[in-house]
């Protein structure tokens, strides 16, 4: 067949040239015509022999470079990606290790009771006359309480609470009272003083 490979288009292995160095070798021994030292078949094999050793260690050479080559890239702090190509490689540097995340931040619980400058209001000397106010508000004023009592009777905490946390804007009245319960500091905050959105319901939160 056409696509047959002939014999002659086989590389020449290693094996085949030692066989031909000892035949030839022989044939000098038992004194056959025309083999000698500087025969033109001992030389052309010598020549191959050469070129073919020659051709190995440039190989050779070349793969040991490129090892160290590798070898030297992956050393240090950074580790390299070598991408070859066509035309050469190329070298691409990227961080050793994954990602770690960033340790995140304690996130400070929000104040209940806001962090305002009030002052004593107008005409009033101190915080124990501002207490004798009777509280008018709608929730409230058919019991008759002063600031003070409301403060402190722990009936009313919920109220109070949603009184510091929703009654700003609500009116001079409302505003007032609020004014006093933050100045006077009757309202603590915390989680426990801590309603419900739009409510004045005390959230009850137990820690484990």
């Amino acid at each position: 067949m056409s696509g047959a490979s002939k014999p002659s288009d086989r590389p020449v292995t290693a094996e085949e040239l030692q066989m031909v160095r000892e035949v030839l070798a022989r044939m000098q021994a038992q004194g056959s015509s025309g083999v000698n030292p500087g025969s033109t078949a001992l030389a052309a094999l010598s020549s191959f022999e050469s070129s073919s050793m020659l051709a190995g260690m440039t190989d050779a050479s070349k793969r040991q470079r490129d090892d160290d080559l590798l070898s030297h890239l992956g050393e240090g702090p950074m580790s390299e990606e070598v991408g070859f190509s066509d035309a050469g490689f190329s070298v691409v540097s990227s961080p050793v290790g994954k990602y770690q995340k960033s340790p995140q931040m304690p996130v400070a619980p929000k104040k209940t009771v806001p962090d305002e400058k009030i002052q004593l209001p107008t005409g009033i000397p101190s915080l124990t006359e501002w207490g004798c106010t009777v509280c008018e508000l709608p929730r409230v004023k058919g019991d008759n309480k002063t600031y003070h009592e409301l403060a402190v009777d722990p009936e009313y905490s919920s109220y109070l609470n949603w009184i510091v946390q929703h009654g700003k804007g609500k009116g001079a009245r409302c505003e007032d009272f609020r004014n006093y319960l933050i100045f006077g500091d009757f309202v603590k905050s915390g989680a426990s003083s801590i309603t419900f959105p739009g409510s004045s319901e005390i959230r009850k939160i137990r820690f484990p």
